[in-house]
């Protein structure tokens, strides 16, 4: 049996990219702990920007601790070098910005361009394109 190349390079597509997982305040932000878990298992280097919402269902740890990167969670950080232009430091060579979960809240500031948290900035900063993946209530 062989594997045909397109396989293969399927495979390696997120090999060394800088993806932005945005995390959101919906009961979903469970999952994007295994989503930020596969990125890294497949190369991608993943860094995480928590909304206070998504803090309420997911902590910064469970990111930190598979990512091996401090996870951004505020306007304004500790860190000096980040915090005079936090939206532009963190979209400066990024790939994609990935949005999982999408509440309807950050769907409706980022066609607003409301920007009153490290997300809603970033995505509003004119850096790489976004995916964005709404969080539903099927019940």
């Amino acid at each position: 049996m062989t594997i045909s190349s397109s396989f293969v390079s399927q495979e390696d597509v997120f090999q060394d990219k800088k993806i932005l997982l945005g995390v959101t305040g919906s009961v979903a932000a469970y999952k994007a702990v295994g989503l930020a878990s596969r990125l890294v298992k497949r190369g991608a280097k993943v860094k995480v920007v928590l909304t206070k919402a998504g803090r309420q269902f997911i902590t910064p740890l469970a990111f930190s601790s598979i990512t091996l990167d401090e996870v951004c969670s505020s306007m304004f950080p500790e860190s000096p070098p980040l915090a005079a232009h936090l939206h532009l430091s963190l979209a400066r060579g990024a790939d994609l910005i990935l949005v999982y979960p999408a509440t309807a809240n950050i769907i409706a500031k980022m066609a607003h361009g409301l920007a009153d948290d490290p997300l809603s900035t970033l995505t509003l900063a004119g850096g790489p394109p976004w995916v964005i993946a709404p969080a539903k209530d099927t019940s």
